[in-house]
């Protein structure tokens, strides 16, 4: 699943005054771990579910960003001192081999899991549940299973949460109207169903949805429906290809729309195919859970993210380079990095899954850098029970890259419900 012109919304300074606390707590936090020895204890598993081939989701860069992870964790210390092994299981879009792989991990002994994207978080969830594993970072949780299971740990409140953040941002922009346009499959139908109640709930008007079969190779058609629904913002849930097929038609038609689509599936060699100097994808806006590659400066801790793909690239890994680099591989590396910090507060010897387990129950008000502070076991809004963070970043397109449309993160819960 992949994840509209900034409407010149302006920092506060008091948001100024955040970003700079922020950038010292993060700046404090990696000049300490630059100063770990390096680790003497012994190894522990940390599960990863991925899911790299086939017709779900193909993320070769999530599993290139785990292992880069990993190797910066074991550079800077392990985690508190022991070497991490990483665990890695491909589902292969296949819902008999997630199973399999989770019952890999509670075989192998696993201290956690991060199932980073799979489709299948409904199956996998309760057999590593049943294991007491914690599950950490899943960025795409889409069932209450995954939202009320006590053994999940969540960054967020997943396509679902994304979804929502387009009407939270559109009620921000003063926009009135939205449509929908997505490829016909059941969890698009589901997503466009919650998002059309967001958007009543919000005062807004739904112009309703276009659907575009499975099979559809020429786009143009569902273009000049979108356009001739005249919506403020055109919601696309589809993959990053058909969104390029869609700008496309658009852009060989003439046609511009605000859009809105879920950042995650956007790494810069998909960038490109949206011709992204194009008036059509300059009025593109994504929606993401964390700020994007380009923003540094802001945010320290993503040049940590970049060494360590960096290390991962210079192994001979073509996953890790600069043209695969996007949202999803950042996620991965960010849930492996929350693993790592809450790990590093255990008390005693041994990291477990039962100690691992306790250390999330206990945690507050955690800094990991790039989200807003995190209380694992923290409750959430009905319907995200397990989720404390509900922030979203916008994104746009600028000189061919990711960058952030709004200069800070909002909380789509608080926009949504004036709290």
């Amino acid at each position: 699943m992949s994840r509209l012109r900034s409407p010149g919304l302006r920092l506060t300074g008091m948001a100024v005054l955040c970003a700079l606390v922020a950038l010292a707590v993060a700046s404090t936090s990696l000049a300490a771990s630059a100063r770990a020895a390096k680790p003497t204890g012994s190894a522990i598993k940390l599960g990863f579910l991925v899911s790299t081939t086939g017709t779900d989701s193909q993320y070769p860069d999530g599993l290139a960003s785990a292992k880069a992870a990993v190797r910066g964790i074991n550079s800077r210390g392990g985690i508190d001192g022991h070497v991490v092994d990483l665990d890695a299981c491909n589902v292969q879009s296949n819902v008999n081999l997630a199973e399999q792989c989770a019952r890999k991990f509670v075989s192998d002994g696993d201290f956690a899991v991060v199932p980073f994207i799979t489709n299948y978080g409904p199956q996998v969830t309760p057999i590593i549940a049943a294991a007491k594993i914690p599950m950490v970072g899943d960025i795409s949780p889409d069932s209450p299973v995954q939202f009320n299971s006590p053994y999940e740990f969540l960054l967020n409140a997943g396509t679902e949460g994304t979804f929502d953040a387009s009407v939270a941002y559109g009620k921000l922009a003063g926009f009135k109207t939205y449509a929908g346009v997505g490829v016909q499959i059941p969890i698009v139908a589901a997503l466009m169903g919650s998002t059309q109640k967001a958007v009543v709930a919000s005062g807004g008007q739904w112009k309703g949805f276009i659907g575009v079969p499975a099979s559809v190779t020429q786009f143009a058609p569902y273009v000049a429906a979108a356009q001739k629904d005249n919506a403020d913002m055109t919601i696309l849930a589809m993959t990053g290809p058909n969104v390029a097929e869609v700008s496309a038609a658009a852009n060989a038609d003439g046609y511009a729309f605000h859009t809105f689509v879920t950042a995650i599936a956007y790494p810069p060699s998909t960038i490109k195919t949206l011709q992204p100097t194009s008036a059509f994808a300059k009025d593109i806006l994504f929606a993401a859970d964390l700020p994007p590659v380009s923003a540094t400066k802001q945010f320290p801790i993503l040049k940590t993210y970049v060494a360590d793909m960096n290390a991962e690239q210079a192994t001979g890994d073509q996953y890790a380079s600069d043209s695969w680099r996007s949202p999803a591989s950042e996620w991965a590396w960010y849930g492996i990095h929350a693993v790592q910090v809450i790990g590093n507060m255990i008390k005693g010897p041994n990291v477990t899954k039962v100690t691992m387990l306790a250390a999330l129950r206990a945690a507050k008000d955690v800094k990991l850098g790039l989200t807003p502070a995190w209380t694992p076991n923290g409750t959430g809004p009905k319907g995200f029970t397990r989720v404390t963070n509900f922030d979203e970043y916008m994104e746009k397109l600028q000189n061919g890259q990711l960058v952030l449309a709004y200069p800070k993160s909002f909380s789509v819960q608080k926009v949504m419900t004036g709290s």
